[in-house]
């Protein structure tokens, strides 16, 4: 299985997922590397600062709102995606590590991030969509489980809400999300105080 994903994202050109460099599965000790743009995690940047402002939800939902369309039209998911997966950049946003945790977690067992795990659990473009929406609830200070979304900004909540359907069928697409939020375009710029 990650042989599979390693090849695959070897094929894949998006500004919103990190690109592999090099790799050597028939290596004795198996590596890749995976293209590292500077910046922080959302996960760092949250733990380290607090809950993101609301004038940054909608940069942090366009650029992997793109990167995960981008995953899809070539037939890969994410599978993994939690604020460990999202780095911030000058920029915009970058999905790392995409299908790499949970090809690990199949050989371990368990989902990779149980927190933003679909109910149906399996790695699908429906389960990417559910998770988009529970790494922006976090980002905001939110459990997405509880379902109070009266803290987003409000054009989001209707879109994360659908994402958050338990029925898979129910959710928008990763395409959709990007259509939804005015793409595929450059994501706007960071408010002052998350740049700084």
């Amino acid at each position: 299985a990650v042989t599979h994903g390693v090849e695959g994202a070897r094929e894949l050109r998006s500004a919103y997922v990190a690109a592999i460099l090099a790799a050597d599965l028939e290596h004795p000790a198996p590596w890749v590397a995976v293209e590292r743009p500077p910046g922080p995690s959302l996960a760092s940047l949250v733990n380290t600062h607090g809950p993101l402002p609301a004038g940054a939800l909608h940069p942090l939902a366009l650029a992997p709102a793109q990167g995960l369309a981008d995953l899809h039209a070539t037939h890969r998911t994410h599978a993994s995606l939690s604020p460990e997966e999202v780095l911030l950049t000058e920029r915009g946003a970058v999905l790392t590590d995409a299908g790499f945790a949970w090809a690990a977690a199949e050989v371990d067992g368990g989902p990779p991030n149980p927190e933003f795990t679909a109910p149906e659990g399996g790695a699908a473009p429906a389960t990417d969509v559910h998770a988009w929406a529970a790494v922006l609830c976090w980002a905001a200070g939110l459990r997405a489980e509880d379902h109070g979304l009266d803290a987003l900004p409000i054009q989001l909540r209707g879109l994360i809400g659908a994402c958050l359907q338990e029925e898979p069928t129910l959710r928008p697409t990763a395409l959709d999300l990007v259509r939804m939020l005015g793409g595929p375009t450059t994501p706007g710029p960071w408010p002052p105080e998350v740049a700084t």
